[in-house]
């Protein structure tokens, strides 16, 4: 009984709460009403118009996120907000359908087809996905199929002959890796897993490029300075659902350890960074570090400063003249920025967001020494990753 009555009362709370912040944000309705009165716009205008200023210019909204986060903790909800909880209290996308990974297949197999042709070494890198490879951690009821997904399309590439690397062995194994290497709040790993991944696609391209020459020792994490930032970000999960839902990261920041020399150049906006790893590749880190802002900033970012349709980064001091190209999404991030002090030259390409020409002209103008694609199972859905161009000149996945 006396659950029930704290139940009432805090929704009694959260009444008062909204009640209040509409009246303090009653103003944001003046400009959309006007247009509708004034015929510039219809209902369906009005209400997305309404919609938009109140997600965008809410007062107080930071609060009410966490305060509704708050109650939906307290009444038992695990699914929340197109989050959901993992059975380690984690944090995750709500669903990752099921998927029929032939296309994806058959794409990624006319791309390696088409390197074959031009004699350029391809490895496809499936990155993990927040469960571990048994999927312990996913909730009776919650729709996941980010391993599933990811288990058949490896499988069809072995079948095609495409070399891949399976980054889920060594980050998202068991519960506990997927503890240590994901951040609590977002989809994505921490800088600990990225770090891993960057040693294991090291070691990877060493043993397809024995001759290249790489120093191996800069995945050894004795070569970097780290420093913890505690409790310092708030993930993409965590936005949606507030502090008080699943708590706050702490933040690791790893720095080399030794001498670096480099540039990164982002062509969509002009801009061109030269200096040591921490003045290019981490360029924006002190917006970020200064103090934590869990609802403003995303330190995921600490690194390369956001996703960009083309980056490309030059090293040097590299012991190589190694130049690679990175199919990505946004888990290369972190390790694009580990990759750059290997390697001599590193452009790193995002389908979702380059549209200058096909993946497959883009590698006849750069002509990489070898090319890698990494991508993520919530990623399975977007076709600009198998459509690559490639398909139309070798004549498979039509």
């Amino acid at each position: 009984m006396k659950g029930i009555w704290s139940t009432r009362i805090f929704t009694v709370l959260i009444l008062l709460f909204l009640s209040v912040g509409a009246v303090i944000n009653i103003g944001l309705l003046a400009e959309p009403i006007q247009n509708l009165v004034g015929g510039e716009s219809n209902f369906e205008d009005f209400i997305a118009e309404v919609k938009e200023v109140y997600v965008s210019d809410l007062a107080g909204k930071e609060a009410f996120i966490n305060l509704n986060g708050l109650f939906a903790k307290l009444t038992g909800r695990t699914v929340y907000n197109e989050v959901a909880v993992l059975n380690n209290g984690m944090l995750d996308y709500d669903t990752l359908p099921k998927l029929d990974m032939t296309d994806f297949a058959n794409g990624v197999d006319a791309f390696d087809a088409y390197l074959q042709e031009k004699e350029i070494p391809f490895l496809y890198v499936q990155a993990p996905c927040k469960s571990d490879l048994s999927d312990m951690l996913i909730r009776d009821g919650v729709e996941n199929y980010g391993n599933t997904n990811a288990n058949e399309l490896l499988a069809l590439l072995e079948d095609a002959g495409v070399s891949s690397l399976d980054l889920r062995t060594s980050i998202s194994a068991t519960p506990q890796t997927v503890e240590q290497y994901f951040y609590n709040t977002d989809h994505h790993w921490n800088t600990n897993g990225a770090f891993v991944a960057f040693g294991e696609i090291l070691n990877a391209l060493n043993k397809m490029l024995p001759e290249a020459n790489l120093d191996l020792s800069l995945a050894d994490a004795e070569s970097w300075n780290i420093r913890v930032y505690e409790d310092w970000c708030l993930g993409s999960r965590g936005k949606r659902v507030g502090v008080c839902y699943g708590g706050v990261d702490d933040l690791y920041v790893y720095t080399p350890d030794f001498q670096t020399e480099m540039s990164m150049n982002i062509p969509k906006h002009g801009a061109a960074y030269r200096g040591s790893f921490e003045e290019t590749v981490m360029h924006t880190a002190a917006e970020y570090l200064d103090a934590p802002d869990y609802f403003n900033q995303d330190p995921y970012y600490i690194y390369i400063g956001g996703d960009y349709p083309l980056v490309q980064h030059t090293n040097a001091l590299a012991q190589n003249d190694l130049k690679v190209l990175v199919i990505k999404d946004s888990f290369t991030i972190p390790v694009q920025a580990f990759l750059s002090t290997a390697v001599a030259e590193l452009e790193v390409l995002d389908p979702r967001y380059f549209n200058e020409c096909s993946i497959a002209e883009y590698v006849e103008q750069s002509q990489p020494d070898v090319v890698i694609m990494m991508v993520n199972p919530s990623m399975f859905g977007s076709k600009s990753y198998y459509r690559t161009g490639a398909e139309d000149l070798t004549g498979k996945a039509k």
